[in-house]
């Protein structure tokens, strides 16, 4: 029987060092930082943390006078490892092994990080001014990166408590790269992404515009210069004829020290200079100082569409400053239920300055209605909406009852002194 197990006995026993007391592990960015308690078993010379089934490992020596032992493991995938940590003294006997387990982060923790959002990028003076949504938990700092007016590249840090950045010597409409780096809850290292151009330049948002030039209607007197429609903030829109070959451009107002601006052929909104068109025409112009981008639509007609007979009936031609006006005689069509006066307006269009093939738009009523208008019927009755949607009888108007085979005055206003509307009137 002795014979039998004498392999399995270790003479004087089996020696084992003190085993890892207090084991932690804290998660880095492709890593993990493990820290123990120093041993007090003076035969401790060092430890070693294994892996992956003891497949790998590393040797931790024991310093003589640390408190806490401490080891980081690099280089590790983005996944969650079981480490168990031996001490062995200078025989090579070993501990019983302490077990931990750690997620390092990676690539992937990074990809499913959302940074800050931009609010606004507007340039005031030299100064370019982003403002920002808050920081999300994980995000740790965010940098702008940025090319002067002088040509220097510049990065700012910006800490999450700064709800707006000032970046001193920017271009109008100059894009700016941003990052965000990122770190979890309890996590060591902070991960940046990679640097991305913002949505959003560094643009200008006036409260006003106007167009005036050689080419404008106005001409170069500022007096008479074309005021635009503010659509949206920071975006403007006019109806106004230009004549091909001759400069013009814009302005944030008529007085004062006011700023210039032109737009380039590739439609893009850039300070002082002039703009030209190649035709002659009434051109739709939208300047969206936000993005620094415009666009030009020549409109080559506006005609009064009658329901009833489903076509147009005569042309409405541009007058001055957004005003096209016709004088013409409508007569009702006749049903069995009685006259039917429904109309509306049809706008044909080439877009890209001129060049696109011509399409239809339809100017119908912003506020729906079904009944005829009277004489005391509020203003908002005739205010026009713009949509795609070519309908034959849908955002439709009534004339009054009197207008019926009577001449009358047609006007479409397509101005900023008031809500886009047309009138009739004998």
């Amino acid at each position: 029987m002795d014979e039998t197990y004498r392999e399995y006995v270790v003479p004087n026993g089996r020696i084992y060092p003190q085993k890892v007391d207090s084991l932690q592990v804290i998660t880095g960015y492709n890593r993990l930082k493990i820290s123990w308690l120093r041993p007090n078993d003076p035969k401790v010379e060092y430890a070693r943390i294994y892996w992956d089934n003891y497949i790998d490992s590393q040797t931790v020596t024991i310093p003589e006078r640390e408190k806490y032992i401490t080891a980081d493991i690099e280089n590790l995938e983005e996944r969650t490892y079981t480490l168990y940590v031996k001490t062995f003294d200078e025989d090579g006997n070993s501990s019983i092994p302490s077990i931990a387990t750690g997620t390092p982060y990676g690539k992937n923790y990074i990809v499913g990080q959302t940074g800050r959002a931009i609010v606004s990028a507007v340039k005031t003076g030299n100064d370019g001014i982003i403002t920002w949504s808050m920081a999300p938990n994980a995000v740790a700092y965010t940098k702008v990166r940025y090319t002067t007016l002088s040509g220097e590249i510049k990065v700012i840090h910006v800490p999450n408590d700064d709800a707006v950045t000032i970046c001193p010597d920017v271009t109008l409409y100059g894009l700016f790269e941003y990052c965000s780096g990122f770190r979890p809850e309890g996590g060591l290292d902070v991960a940046a992404n990679e640097w991305r151009f913002s949505d959003i330049p560094f643009g200008y948002q006036p409260v006003e515009a106007y167009l005036t030039g050689d080419g404008s209607e106005g001409g170069a007197n500022l007096s008479k210069a074309h005021k635009m429609t503010a659509i949206a903030d920071g975006v403007f829109e006019v109806y106004t004829r230009l004549e091909a070959g001759k400069p013009y451009f814009f302005t944030n107002g008529i007085t004062g020290n006011y700023r210039k601006f032109h737009t380039t052929a590739n439609g893009l909104i850039r300070e002082d200079g002039t703009s030209a068109v190649a035709n002659d025409g009434v051109y739709r112009i939208i300047l969206d100082f936000n993005t620094g981008v415009c666009s030009y639509a020549l409109v080559t007609r506006i005609g009064f569409f009658f329901s009833p007979e489903g076509a147009i009936l005569f042309d409405l031609p541009y007058k001055e400053y957004g005003i096209f006006q016709a004088t013409a005689t409508v007569t009702f069509k006749q049903e069995s239920w009685g006259r039917d006066e429904r109309y509306k307006f049809r706008m044909f269009v080439r877009e890209e300055n001129g060049t696109a093939a011509e399409r239809q738009l339809e100017w119908g009523t912003l506020n729906q209605t079904d009944s005829r208008p009277t004489a005391g019927s509020p203003e908002s009755y005739y205010y026009l909406h713009l949509t795609d949607n070519l309908t034959q009888w849908d955002n439709k108007w009534k004339l009054m009852g009197d207008f019926d085979g009577v001449e009358a005055t047609y006007t479409i206003y397509l101005t900023a002194e008031k809500p886009y509307t047309h009138t009739i009137t004998k």
